[in-house]
């Protein structure tokens, strides 16, 4: 992304987008095809009020995946792409909190401490 033109504004991630959902669209074919499924039949589909929390966290995903790969974007362009590549290298921390609060996993002390050292880390890049 460092290399597209400032002009290029919010263009790949726009081919970053469509890219990614033809792809989706080519995996779920072939597994389908694998699977031997039918495109109509099959099992039925759950409730829509069973499927409604997952599709809540799946658009809030969505809309902070989209709002990261938009800063980051700006970013790339504002500032200093050695800045941004490590502060852009940090997205598992994000994965890791996620893990601690909706799954409930523990960290170890070496992990805390990474983790610790990561943000401060970080917190020095954007201050200093």
């Amino acid at each position: 992304m460092e290399a597209t033109p400032p002009e290029s504004q919010f263009a790949p991630l726009l081919v970053d987008l469509v890219v990614g959902a033809a792809l989706f669209a080519v995996v779920l074919a072939v597994l389908r095809v694998v699977r031997g499924d039918s495109w109509w039949g099959g099992p039925a589909a759950p409730a829509v009020s069973d499927r409604t929390p997952g599709l809540r966290f799946a658009v809030s995903a969505g809309l902070l995946v989209a709002v990261a790969n938009a800063l980051l974007v700006w970013g790339l362009h504002q500032g200093e792409l050695a800045i941004m590549g490590v502060l852009g290298s940090l997205y598992p921390l994000g994965t890791v909190l996620l893990a601690l609060t909706v799954l409930r996993e523990r960290l170890t002390r070496v992990q805390v401490v990474g983790v610790v050292l990561a943000l401060a880390a970080s917190a020095a890049l954007a201050f200093g």
